[in-house]
């Protein structure tokens, strides 16, 4: 038996019958004993092209953090906000509430009552107490 590579990068110990068929439809090559993983995924990227088969299998790190719900911990809440930019020291005393509402400022359409009326008493609904036919 010999050593073969194929697209993936994984060494086959293939017999002289089995190697000779994939080798003439180009699914492996022959290669010396003694490789290293990342040395038969090279051969196997300049053979085969594309990207290197062992950095596609390697996890990488997610910087991305999903947006807590509402009643998530502080613990949730602060790594949010750290991944949106804000800094420890931003965060320090800020208790869970605090955290969410730096995060998620309240909407302009309504004020610190919820109420969407206006200063004039108008709340844009076409009933206006001010308003005489």
């Amino acid at each position: 038996m010999a050593p073969y590579v194929g697209k993936s990068g994984t060494l086959l110990n293939l017999k002289g019958a089995v190697a000779s068929g994939l080798i003439a439809s180009g699914i492996v090559v022959e290669v010396e004993e003694g490789l290293t993983a990342e040395q038969l995924a090279k051969i196997a990227s300049e053979k085969f092209g594309g990207n290197d088969p062992v950095a596609e299998a390697t996890p990488k790190a997610s910087t991305t953090v999903e947006k807590p719900r509402g009643n998530a911990s502080r613990d949730d809440w602060v790594a949010y906000a750290l991944s949106q930019g804000k800094s420890e020291d931003d965060l320090a005393g800020l208790k869970q509430g605090e955290i969410r509402e730096l995060l998620e400022p309240a909407d302009p359409a309504t004020s610190e009552t919820g109420s969407t009326e206006s200063e004039d008493g108008d709340q844009g609904d076409g009933t206006n107490p001010d308003d005489t036919e």
